[in-house]
């Protein structure tokens, strides 16, 4: 259970927001007036992804279907899947940096409003679980709130997914954006546990593994692999930005 937001932040979140989170005029629903949404969502779709880890491809979405990059065709990731809602650029970076440092809900909302739209966009199907990713207690004591389980919460209230917390971080020495690749999956490797109480109810789930920012995979794969060594059948990947490289 997420510690208690500080009473000025959980206030902060929750004033109705009176202008567009970008450009500052006249907003309209979730923080965003009618041109910068069309603008993000453009943006977005002019993407070609992985669809294995959503890594940004060169070409055209029309190519392929369901690309992938050289490193998941070489070495594909435990998990089937990853959806992200944005690429992580500007003013996207922006929103995430208010949500997960200083608890701005409205920039928690606007992301997760638009990660539930892709994924209603873009999911074949829908897993039985949203698993949130977990803070090490000494990290969530210092944040306050757990941002992946806050995600979960909203997700869950969109597309009427039940929240499984699940998995327990079992070290947290490093800080990951201090870390190269290679040094998170050394990192990674034990990082994560199942709680004993829910492992039965994955036996032969298909779930959802929440995130905010995937970068380098790392946490992504050390996860899933706890989870499909847990019982589950699938796992797939949300999360509400994916960084341009994984490497």
């Amino acid at each position: 259970m997420d510690l208690p937001l500080k009473a000025n932040r959980l206030f902060k979140g929750l004033l109705p927001a009176q202008n567009c989170r970008n450009c500052l005029g006249p907003a309209e629903d979730h923080c965003l007036c009618s041109s910068c949404r069309q603008e993000l969502e453009a943006s977005e779709q002019r993407l070609r992804r992985c669809y294995r880890c959503a890594l940004p491809l060169p070409g055209t979405e029309s190519e392929s279907a369901q690309p992938l990059c050289a490193e998941c065709l070489a070495a594909p990731p435990p998990f089937k899947r990853c959806i992200c809602a944005h690429h992580y650029h500007a003013p996207i970076s922006q929103w995430l940096r208010q949500f997960k440092y200083r608890g701005d809900l409205r920039d928690g909302q606007l992301l997760g409003e638009q990660l539930a739209h892709r994924i209603e966009q873009t999911a074949e199907t829908l897993p039985q679980w949203l698993i949130p990713v977990p803070l090490h207690w000494r990290k969530l004591l210092q944040r306050g709130f757990n941002q992946s389980q806050w995600i979960s919460r909203h997700l869950h209230q969109r597309l009427q997914i039940p929240v499984l917390d699940c998995l327990r971080r079992s070290h947290g020495r490093y800080s990951q954006k201090e870390l190269n690749r290679e040094q998170r999956l050394v990192a990674l490797r034990s990082a994560f546990r199942l709680r004993q109480g829910k492992v039965a109810l994955l036996a032969g789930a298909d779930v959802a593994l929440i995130d905010d920012v995937v970068t380098t995979t790392a946490t992504a794969r050390s996860a899933s692999s706890v989870l499909l060594s847990g019982g589950c059948r699938s796992v797939q990947i949300w999360c509400l930005a994916r960084t341009e490289k994984s490497g």
